[in-house]
């Protein structure tokens, strides 16, 4: 390394080089990671009498990385005896070592002889012992950390204190976890930011929103206003508290009640859709609704979650609102998929307002978005419902240009059509016609539409034929099927048919 020419440059110099410019150059070999060179300088500063505890352990660490446990044994051996007995910075190398190879059981034994050697663990001796559990923490190894702080009267930092709790979470202990948390006040240590929000979302997911909100209320009572992202990860928690622990209208209440900070955090749409979610799971839609008026000028959510409102309006029958959210998605410049448009134009179909969704459909094909066959459908069975032969037969032919496939929902919509225009024909020429050149079964629903149109145009032989035709086929007939004959039969008064 250029320290190690520096150093030399200094050695020819009238300057004498101390401890400390040997131990700086020493930890530049570390930082490279240069064994070798490191090696060499450490035995430069033993026969020059350059050397003292801090050299020791920059070597030790270097050793130790490498994996050269015999020669990092050998240096502990010599430490003692030139008189630089391992102190905690030592102890807390060999702890970090064994915890690296996932052998906590030496690492605790090496704290053992730490402890028997007088000398302290500190904060960073915890921290690294959490570190080594963390991933699958046992109720033990928590234990005696927390019983080693008490022990030693270590202060905890920061980095230990969100070790510890985060270990807490993991073992879903709540009742540990505000022990913990006490224990640290009484020493004066103030939880960061982001342990409170690892506290308020544990004890949310342990279902204790009284403990969760606790913490949220010391929060707003301590003046921290909600305006950095590490404030943001608190609301977020503690939303997220609320929903995991059921206290929905709690959520949407530290929601709303942020909505003025909502631009400045990235995660708002997120956390957000979150309630719709929870919203919907509790079948409490309105809730969604009414969240969305009060806080949308503050934030844009999602284009999922624009999906999920509408159609919540769509499914309650209000298609004025749900026209409202189209166009603020346009204000908003998200931009609607064939999820929204589908459900829009299915919600005007179903209640017979065919011209909106036909100028949706217009504005879907100007936008280059493809309907898909449930789309298609939709549309084809509005203009059933209106009788409008023509249109409907475009709209099929529309379909099959489009490449989708017509199905058995399909014909069964034709069918209806044809039926109630009186074109048994017609009826009949569909079932013929699109199953075969689309290679799909007529399903007993088609059949069934079929004895329908028949029996409702005075052509109960038919039916029968149908129904004979349909058992030929192999299709078997369900209970709608014999209700629909039986209706027909007694409506012909024909009893002994039936």
């Amino acid at each position: 390394p250029k320290a190690l020419r520096l150093l030399e440059e200094l050695e020819r110099s009238p300057i004498s080089a101390d401890a400390t410019t040997y131990n700086c150059a020493l930890e530049a070999c570390a930082t490279c990671n240069d064994r070798a060179a490191a090696e060499s300088l450490f035995q430069r500063m033993s026969q020059s009498g350059q050397i003292d505890v801090v050299s020791y352990n920059t070597y030790l660490k270097i050793l130790l990385s490498t994996g050269a446990h015999p020669q990092a044994s050998a240096i502990l051996r010599e430490m003692s005896s030139r008189g630089f007995p391992p102190n905690a910075v030592t102890y807390n190398s060999l702890i970090r070592d064994a915890v690296s190879r996932q052998d906590v059981e030496r690492a605790w034994s090496i704290v053992q002889a730490m402890e028997r050697a007088n000398v302290r663990p500190d904060a960073f001796t915890c921290s690294i012992l959490m570190k080594g559990v963390k991933h699958s923490p046992a109720v033990g190894d928590v234990d005696r950390i927390v019983a080693m702080i008490e022990r030693e009267r270590i202060v905890p930092d920061e980095v230990l204190l969100n070790c510890l709790l985060d270990a807490c979470v993991r073992l879903r202990d709540p009742q540990r976890l505000t022990h913990v948390l006490e224990q640290f006040k009484a020493t004066g240590v103030v939880p960061s930011l982001h342990a409170y929000a690892t506290l308020i979302r544990a004890y949310g997911h342990a279902h204790r929103c009284d403990r969760a909100w606790e913490l949220w209320h010391e929060l707003q009572n301590g003046g921290r206003s909600l305006a950095t992202s590490q404030h943001e990860e608190v609301f977020a928690a503690m939303v997220e508290a609320c929903l995991a622990g059921g206290d929905l209208r709690g959520g949407l209440a530290v929601f709303r009640d942020a909505r003025e900070q909502l631009g400045a955090f990235p995660r708002s749409a997120t956390i957000f859709a979150a309630c719709v979610k929870a919203c919907m799971q509790s079948k409490q839609a309105p809730l969604a609704l009414e969240l969305y008026a009060d806080t949308k000028e503050h934030f844009i959510c999602g284009k999922i979650t624009f999906n999920t409102l509408i159609d919540i309006l769509v499914r309650q029958g209000d298609m004025a609102r749900a026209g409202d959210l189209f166009r603020d998605m346009a204000l908003k410049n998200v931009t609607p998929d064939l999820i929204t448009y589908s459900t829009l134009i299915k919600g005007h179909c179903s209640r017979g307002d065919l011209e909106q969704g036909l100028q949706l459909l217009g504005l879907m094909h100007r936008r280059g978005i493809k309907p898909d066959a449930v789309l298609f459908n939709s549309i084809l069975d509005g203009c059933a419902h209106k009788q409008m032969r023509t249109l409907t037969e475009q709209v099929l032919r529309d379909m099959e240009a489009a490449g989708i496939a017509p199905s058995n929902f399909t014909i069964s919509i034709l069918v209806k059509l044809y039926g109630r225009c009186g074109d048994l024909d017609a009826a009949i020429s569909v079932v013929e016609t699109y199953p075969k050149r689309y290679g799909f079964p007529v399903n007993a629903q088609v059949f069934t539409c079929l004895m329908s149109a028949c029996i409702a145009n005075g052509a109960l032989p038919k039916a029968v034929e149908v129904y004979n035709a349909m058992e030929s086929r192999g299709c078997t007939p369900d209970a709608k099927t014999y209700q629909t004959l039986l209706s027909g039969c007694l409506r012909a008064s024909d009893l002994q048919r039936a």
